[in-house]
């Protein structure tokens, strides 16, 4: 299913001149994945079960064990995955940054996932301002 290309630095919206790029098939998949694993549990719409559970019940660091089953979860519950192949965690204490490289398998085909994620990708939002906004959300 084709889908717009986000720049994956920004994550804004991928255009070429006046015009809006697709992606489509294995890449759109892998880019999917991406913005899955950046989805803060708790703060999707319509699915308050979507997402990686950064906060980790307010321990900190979070258990590697625990976000890398939830992140396993995600990946496998991504539209066009069909399979995880390996998934790795690679803290960086001193920079409080996470790499997350994983290899999946999307439309028959071999596609590695490389996201960096700190800081400044995970944010905490107060929840309590988004649920007043938006009727589904409890």
């Amino acid at each position: 299913m084709p889908a717009l290309a986000l720049d994956s630095t920004s994550w804004d919206i991928s255009t070429e001149g006046d015009r809006l790029t697709l992606l489509d098939g294995p890449a759109a998949t892998a880019q999917s994945v991406k913005a899955n694993l950046q989805t803060l549990r708790g703060t999707w719409p319509t699915d308050e079960g979507r997402g990686v559970d950064w906060l980790a019940k307010g321990t900190k660091p979070a258990p590697l064990a625990l976000l890398r089953a939830q992140m396993a979860q995600e990946i496998l519950r991504t539209r066009g995955v069909t399979a995880l192949d390996s998934l790795t965690l690679t803290p960086n204490n001193s920079t409080r940054a996470l790499t997350v490289t994983a290899s999946i398998r999307a439309q028959a085909q071999s596609v590695n996932v490389v996201l960096a994620l700190g800081p400044s990708t995970i944010t905490d939002p107060d929840l309590g301002a988004l649920r007043g906004r938006f009727p589904l959300w409890r």
